[in-house]
């Protein structure tokens, strides 16, 4: 009895195995001719180096031997992650396709299942691209640009990114795009801050009244405190309620005014 279970599960296994097997192999063939239609249609999107995004997608599978990429649960939720995360980056996740991609493949079919990868890896390479590039040409926006676009070669960034989603970690892929400049860290983490404050309700705004000046003593300081160390004017001890209108909030004021080009007189009136 013992030994006709045990060849019942064998037989089963293998049955599974098998059916994995054909399934894999006929998702293999619908990617190959996704990627043949990609070419088909022609180079679109940016383009790095003179390989357009559309041929940087082909060459993606051509090096997987066209192996899905985005159909299991773990690797679609660790790029969805990563590109709801470029919002930090000040870049909209929607535009890279977050909320289809996070939703997965309608069915398993393998035609849906090819376009859904394809779908997914292209929306992959274009936040790469626009992190390492940028989305658009600074260039087209200031005549005085003054910075060298980074440059690396279609084989070594793609190597690079194959590396990543092999080893299943995207978070290094992304940070390696990012520029690597103190000011765009500074950008980034200022914007985390804007947002967190925007999350909360916004800048609570300080009541009509006479001018606040050095000297006054009015409860709408103790707002104004908050306001300024919630953009880090002040220091968080110094928001403490007070109603005062003391060196130390002149000071941040005037500082607060110099940065939006205003007269840094330290008085808070309509302007």
């Amino acid at each position: 009895m013992l030994l006709s279970v045990i060849r019942g599960t064998a037989v089963a296994m293998l049955l599974f195995v098998g059916a994995a097997q054909a399934q894999e192999s006929e998702l293999s063939q619908a990617l190959r001719l996704s990627v043949e239609e990609l070419r088909n249609a022609g180079p679109a999107g940016p383009s790095l180096e003179g390989v357009s995004l559309t041929e940087g997608v082909a060459r993606f599978y051509e090096r997987r031997d066209y192996a899905a990429a985005w159909t299991e649960t773990a690797p679609r939720e660790a790029l969805v992650a990563q590109l709801k995360n470029m919002a930090s980056d000040g870049l909209d996740p929607a535009d890279y396709a977050v909320a289809r991609i996070a939703k997965g493949p309608d069915s398993q079919a393998a035609t849906v299942l090819a376009t859904y990868d394809v779908m997914a890896t292209r929306n992959f390479l274009l936040a790469l691209a626009h992190l390492f590039r940028g989305k658009v040409d600074p260039s087209s926006l200031d005549a005085q640009w003054n910075f060298d676009a980074r440059s690396m070669t279609p084989d070594e960034a793609l190597g690079y990114i194959l590396d990543a989603v092999k080893a299943g970690d995207l978070a290094r892929v992304f940070d390696g795009a990012r520029p690597k400049h103190f000011a765009y860290e500074r950008m980034r983490e200022r914007l985390k801050r804007l947002r967190e404050i925007q999350a909360a309700g916004g800048w609570k705004p300080i009541a009509d009244g006479p001018q606040l000046a050095p000297g006054a003593d009015d409860a709408r300081v103790a707002v104004l405190r908050k306001r300024l160390a919630d953009a880090g004017y002040l220091a968080a001890d110094a928001d403490n309620g007070s109603h005062s209108f003391d060196e130390t909030v002149t000071a941040a004021v005037k500082l607060f005014q110099t940065k939006q080009y205003l007269e840094p007189d330290g008085a808070v009136g309509p302007a």
